[in-house]
């Protein structure tokens, strides 16, 4: 019997041909981006119109031509390229019979055919999509890619083909350049910024061409923030903003900011590149549209109404330190989020909240906050901030590196340790009440660990000679996941010719300094210095143990404190053991605000009487002969 599938490959080619062709050739990423140029069999000719313009002053009458208009041609060569496949078909034979026993249960349709075929269309694909970039019309089976044009053509714009250069570098240099045309390049780099709002899928929504007076390189920063502001469960967005700064909303339109044909970059200094003049906007759009809904004056300002001296309001002159910005998105209120805004570094800093009408989408002020004199507040901000509850009252607060910002935007706490680069806020010790903060330093060098609420420092080192620029917490260890557990060993021999017994009596239990009862019920009044005696027991692991639990009311205490004793102790010499045992469980997940806050009290208690313990417990011990 015959093979059907020596039939059956080339009668499904020629019949799905069409398609085949379309994938192969079109199917590739980079061939969607091109028009598609029908019916070519031979070399063609592509007309090309290109035309610059010159605005000029309509005030007076006259003609005077400016500009030219170039019309040229480019040739299009095909390629023609096939694909030749030659098989056994009894080296198919395996994989044949296979497709066959799924059609015997029940398949109705052949895919072997299809599958054969779409291995090649996805190889052929992969092929062209190189060629599309890295192709030679030196070799006669492919056509001239994108890195040979715009590096060899006189036409376009020239890219530095080097060895060792992917595409996606050369191409991407040459949108680079692009981009910069008609901007020019002064002082030390001349880039500007793009963003996209992009959809999980790559889908673009819209876009923003920040233009030429929002510098995009080392020392300049570009701000732009999203989140759910008004609280429709999708995210708006705000952005700083200069004079031509265009949006290209997602419906086609454009939004061009201020006034597109300003050009502030010749107010670069010293040899540096920071944008130091020109208006600057505070932009508030819609996520998924990109349109705005507000734009308005920038409110933390280079300059306040009346100065008029770069250097000497921001202790620089060539626009460093005022060009830093951060934005974020605290709880205030403890309800709904606000848009911040801060401004500057190392001197001065400039602070402002801002509140969102969900149903106008206006923005109204909450409170600002300046520095612009000497005080504790005067260079304590960071490059960077966090935004915490560190006093835990529902409300966020603004950790800016040294200083602490509160809720209603005043001055909470400072350590006076001035500017650095890094801090990390958070619950970093467990067994403590409220959050801490570590920071390196760069004013006062070295480092620091506090109180993030008081600024209380618990742990320094400085002045160790230079900045400490980078600094990190963490979890780095499980070695102490929670306070040690405690135990006292005492030892009873026994030189009679009896066996003997030995048990306790608590005779005092102080904690923290407070003197506590030990009781068989809760006490009637409303006293809360107790503790419930609970009855001894015999060892789950060894029944000549008894056991028995001083502190285990979960309620009120995360510890546990317990006495382990023998039951019996040995004649002619023998010995027993009764143990005390503190035991901190820190595994409940229930018991993190109860654990927390003994952790809390236990750590000031420690600081006040470094020369008593926490926790106190006195017992009388009794040995008693066995009769028999």
């Amino acid at each position: 019997m015959a093979n059907p599938i020596v039939t059956s490959l080339p009668k499904y080619v020629e019949q799905h041909i069409l398609p085949l062709i379309s994938k192969s050739v079109l199917g590739s990423k980079s061939a969607s981006l091109f028009n598609l140029l029908t019916g070519v069999k031979g070399d063609t000719a592509l007309n090309l119109l290109a035309t610059d313009v010159t605005l000029q002053s309509a005030k007076t009458c006259g003609w005077n031509a400016d500009g030219t208009t170039t019309l040229s041609q480019r040739i299009v060569k095909p390629a023609y390229l096939k694909v030749n496949h030659n098989f056994c078909d009894k080296q198919l034979l395996n994989t044949w019979a296979n497709y066959e026993v799924k059609i015997a249960a029940g398949q109705k349709t052949l895919p072997f055919e299809e599958d054969f075929v779409n291995g090649i269309v996805e190889q052929v694909k992969e092929q062209i999509e190189k060629m599309i970039y890295q192709g030679t019309k030196a070799k006669e089976d492919e056509f001239e890619g994108l890195i040979s044009i715009l590096t060899d053509d006189a036409t376009t714009i020239k890219v530095n083909k080097t060895k060792g250069t992917s595409a996606y570098e050369a191409i991407k240099a040459v949108y680079a350049s692009e981009r910069e045309a008609g901007y020019p390049k002064e002082g030390n780099q001349g880039e500007y910024s793009i963003f996209e709002a992009l959809k999980l899928d790559g889908t673009r929504l819209w876009w923003v061409n920040c233009g030429p007076n929002m510098g995009d390189f080392q020392n300049n920063e570009q701000n732009i923030v999203a989140y759910d502001w008004d609280g429709d469960g999708k995210a708006e967005v705000v952005m700083r903003a200069a004079d031509g700064t265009t949006i290209h909303c997602a419906d086609g339109s454009t939004y061009v900011v201020g006034d597109a044909s300003k050009n502030y970059r010749s107010g670069t200094k010293s040899g540096q590149w920071f944008m130091c003049t020109g208006a600057e906007y505070l932009v508030y759009m819609d996520g998924v549209t990109g349109k705005p809904y507000e734009c308005k004056e920038y409110p933390l300002k280079r300059l306040e109404d009346g100065e008029t001296d770069l250097e000497k309001a921001w202790g620089d002159g060539y626009g460093h330190r005022c060009t830093k910005h951060f934005f974020g998105a605290p709880y205030l209120d403890g309800k709904k989020p606000s848009i911040f805004l801060a401004r500057g570094i190392y001197t001065r800093h400039k602070m402002i909240a801002l509140d969102v009408d969900p149903a106008t989408h206006t923005l109204k002020e909450r409170w600002r906050w300046f520095n612009n004199t000497n005080g504790p507040w005067k260079g304590q901000g960071y490059h960077n901030y966090a935004i915490a509850d560190v006093d835990l009252d529902g409300r966020d607060e603004i950790v800016f590196g040294s200083m602490v910002i509160d809720d209603n935007g005043k001055g909470l706490s400072t350590t006076g340790f001035g500017h650095g680069d890094a801090q990390h806020v958070g619950d970093l010790n467990p067994y403590a009440h409220g959050l801490e903060q570590f920071a390196c330093n760069e004013d006062e060098q070295g480092f620091n660990y506090r109180d993030a609420t008081t600024s209380k420092v618990y742990v320094s080192q400085l002045k160790v000679g230079s900045d400490i620029g980078r600094c990190m917490c963490g979890n780095f260890t499980d070695l102490y996941p929670t306070m040690e557990n405690q135990s006292q060993n005492f030892t009873v021999k026994n030189n009679g010719e009896v066996d003997a017994s030995i048990s306790f009596e608590i005779t005092g239990l102080t904690i923290l300094g407070v003197e506590y009862q030990i009781v068989d019920t809760k006490p009637d009044d409303n006293s809360t210095t107790y503790i419930i005696k609970n009855a001894e027991k015999e060892s789950t692991t060894d029944t000549s143990k008894m056991c028995g639990d001083i502190i285990n009311d979960t309620e009120r205490f995360p510890f546990v404190l317990s006495v382990e004793r023998d039951k019996k102790i040995e004649k002619n010499g023998g010995t027993g053991t009764i143990t005390a045992t503190f035991k901190w469980d820190g595994t409940d997940d229930t018991k993190h605000e109860l654990d927390s806050i003994w952790g809390y009290n236990m750590a000031n208690y420690y600081e006040n009487n470094t020369d008593k313990a926490g926790i106190q417990l006195k017992l009388k011990l009794k040995t008693e002969q066995i009769e028999e």
